[in-house]
């Protein structure tokens, strides 16, 4: 088993027997035969920070970051997935993509590993335009939007495979991307991650309507601040995450695990 890095994993907010957290980009969410390569798991991360056993709630890629929830028992972990099941849940991401989107609603049925096709439904709202002078054989400057992403089905790789659909590939994605685009980004504005980031989740706990946020890292932070970006008058709402108190969280009890 690989070494577990010890650097914290930032809790959002919590309760008794759960945890709303941010997921760093680059960390699997369990130990398993396609997280080999990756020398860190959230499960792993979190366990030894807690000092007791953890279960995921819902998933996230490796390479995406964001809310990422988790709960303490088994009985509170299949109350919880159950909103997401049953569609329950309000989701918020952010992306980068090629091209100038346009506001729309995604409705394209995706297969599973078993090869069953399943309904998947994503609206996108841009956000931003960015253009930079990065010619090639057919354009003198390459376009990007950032987007929000709000899928209502939950499928592998959903938004990534939506926006693949579109034509307008998730920036840093090897598997559905552009490599060029990939390239560039790496190259020129030192972003080796993809630029997907789960930003917003809603669900009830007890009774109660919750919402947490998690923070941009320091690529998104970096690659948001550049003179390039167009924001929407609209979505000024959506810059400076970290500003925005909305976690909400119970009291924490020292013996909470």
């Amino acid at each position: 088993m690989h070494e577990v890095d010890s650097t914290p994993i930032q809790v959002l907010a919590r309760g008794l027997d759960w945890l709303a957290v941010c997921k760093p980009s680059g960390v699997a969410m369990h130990p398993s035969y396609y997280s080999g390569q990756f020398q860190r798991t959230l499960v792993q991360l979190l366990s030894a920070q807690l000092g007791c056993k953890v279960h995921l709630v819902h998933r996230l890629d490796a390479g995406t970051s964001g809310v990422v929830l988790v709960a303490l028992s088994s009985e509170r972990t299949a109350q919880l997935s159950a909103q997401f099941a049953a569609l329950q849940t309000h989701k918020h991401y952010l992306a980068v993509c090629r091209g100038w989107l346009s506001a729309s609603t995604v409705e394209h049925a995706l297969t599973d590993a078993k090869g069953r096709s399943k309904a998947a439904l994503t609206a996108f709202t841009p956000l931003a335009r960015a253009s930079f002078p990065w010619p090639d054989e057919r354009f003198q400057e390459q376009r990007y939007c950032l987007v929000d992403a709000q899928p209502t089905h939950g499928r592998q790789h959903q938004i990534r495979r939506h926006l693949k659909h579109i034509s307008h590939p998730l920036i840093g994605d090897v598997r559905f991307g552009k490599g060029e685009h990939n390239r560039w980004f790496r190259e020129r504005l030192q972003v080796h991650r993809p630029l997907l980031h789960a930003w917003s989740l809603e669900l009830q706990i007890d009774g109660i309507q919750r919402r947490f946020t998690a923070p941009l890292d320091a690529a998104w932070q970096t690659l948001l601040q550049l003179p390039n970006w167009e924001f929407d008058a609209d979505s000024a709402r959506y810059v400076g995450l970290q500003a925005q108190a909305v976690n909400r969280a119970l009291p924490v009890l020292p013996d909470a695990c």
